[in-house]
């Protein structure tokens, strides 16, 4: 599914290169998209994501990732390992 410019593929590339260049590639672990979706009410794209800071890390850093409707990176927020669980 797309919405103007860009699509779920894309804007996950965005966040993936965005995190990969802040961070760097080697704190970026086992990079992994949990969820990107646009909601019903808005254009904009959000991203949920996480990684492994560095390989021996136990646990993952959970991001949420607002995008416009062009793909721009708009917020960047930390949610922790608690924001993603299984259903």
């Amino acid at each position: 599914m797309s919405t103007g410019l860009v699509d779920a593929e894309r804007v996950s590339l965005v966040v993936k290169e965005y995190f990969e260049k802040t961070h760097g590639v080697f704190s970026v672990w086992e990079f992994r998209i949990e969820k990107a979706y646009h909601p019903e009410d808005s254009d904009s794209w959000i991203v949920q994501c996480s990684f492994r800071p560095h390989i021996n890390s136990p646990a993952r850093n959970h991001y949420e990732v607002l995008l416009s409707p062009e793909g721009n990176i708009v917020q960047v927020e930390m949610k922790g390992t608690e924001s993603f669980q299984s259903v």
